[in-house]
């Protein structure tokens, strides 16, 4: 007998045990704790840490806030400014177009023609399947998200959804390809550039919606292809990489400003235009087209970023702020800025993390 109630004893405690380890292993594997530590340390230099990371072709970032957004096509991570793991979602797609807004991530399939709503826990809380063929993404600060979509009549178009994920309406552009979309939030006005194909030339024409997408005007202008646009209450910025187009609040023209070599970003600030001209070269305008400042860098510009009331030039190897000029030995392949003012940037095979502001202190 007391051999059995000490058998008994072993096979109950034995249970427990399992059944406390099991429970540790779902919550592991359910990614709400950082699995892999990743390796850091600081860079005094740039006041910065450094932590490994393993890039590939297909990531994709986004700022979350003070928050990091990582996606390969396989596990969505965030991460917070000492990039540490918040957490991580297995999500396999091949074919995806990856977007933020306010505090909610947007990721679309292009192959299965889906497109998902994840909240900021990293939980999946609706999803949206169509039938067209997915291109691009939008999400407004209204809540609504954008789906722009092509079809086999060469006409593009537009399903909009409400915050769940339902289809509120679908424009089509027929004989049109869409370039942009962009959202004016003071006026909750939303702006659709699409390109007209006609025989005789290009047209782009520039739909203005309110918020129940009925159209409020329709501006058309040959031989325009625009690859960024800025509205404001009274102004409109129209990029094309040969000219920048400065209009008025009712579209009519205020001054024309050509490229010496090819317009490739745009950034308003402060009633400033910061136009990249070609690779190493930034040019400074007011709205009425007087040139105010030129910059040339010896390092090949990739990205300029609004870091109010600066602006952060991202070279190939060297990042420029209005104090400084970090180099680097590697490419940078990624780069978000954070709400916190520190800058993240993605190399192969590490993360560098910089504080912007107070620079005598310690990330």
């Amino acid at each position: 007998m007391e051999k059995q109630e000490r058998l008994r004893i072993f096979i109950i405690v034995s249970s427990v045990l399992f059944a406390i380890l099991l429970m540790a292993n779902l919550v592991k594997a359910k990614g709400t704790v950082d699995i892999k530590e990743t390796k850091r340390k600081v860079n005094e230099k740039n006041n910065s840490i450094v932590s490994s990371f393993d890039y590939n072709a297909k990531t994709v970032v986004a700022a979350l806030k003070n928050e990091i957004i990582i996606y390969d096509g396989k596990n969505l991570v965030k991460k917070n400014d000492k990039f540490k793991n918040i957490f991580e979602t297995r999500l396999a797609i091949n074919d995806f177009v990856m977007k933020v807004e306010q505090e909610d991530i947007y990721i679309l399939d292009k192959i299965d023609k889906i497109l998902y709503k994840i909240n900021k826990d990293g939980e999946i809380v609706s999803q949206a399947k169509f039938m067209e063929s997915g291109q691009n993404i939008y999400p407004l600060k209204n809540g609504d998200v954008l789906l722009s979509y092509n079809t086999n009549v060469a006409a593009d178009g537009i399903i909009v959804y409400d915050s769940d994920m339902k289809p509120k309406t679908n424009i089509n552009y027929p004989n049109s390809l869409i370039s942009t979309v962009n959202f004016e939030e003071s006026t909750n006005t939303i702006y659709v550039s699409v390109q007209v194909n006609n025989l005789a030339d290009i047209t782009n024409t520039i739909y203005a919606y309110n918020s129940n997408y009925e159209v409020q005007s329709i501006n058309s202008y040959k031989n325009l292809l625009t690859i960024e646009m800025i509205n404001t209450n009274n102004s409109k910025l129209i990029l094309d990489p040969t000219r920048l187009y400065i209009l008025d609040g009712k579209y009519k023209n205020v001054a024309t400003i050509d490229a010496q070599n090819s317009f490739a970003g745009m950034v308003l600030v402060n009633e400033k235009i910061y136009l990249l001209d070609g690779n190493k070269n930034v040019r400074i305008y007011d709205k009425t087209g007087k040139l105010l400042e030129e910059k040339a860098f010896k390092d090949t510009i990739n990205k300029m970023i609004l870091d109010m009331p600066q602006i952060i030039y991202i070279g190939t190897t060297s990042v420029h702020t209005q104090n400084r000029t970090m180099e680097f030995a590697k490419d940078i392949e990624k780069s978000v800025l954070l709400s916190n003012n520190k800058l993240v940037l993605f190399f192969k095979g590490n993360v560098e993390i910089i504080r912007l502001v107070d620079r005598k202190s310690v990330v």
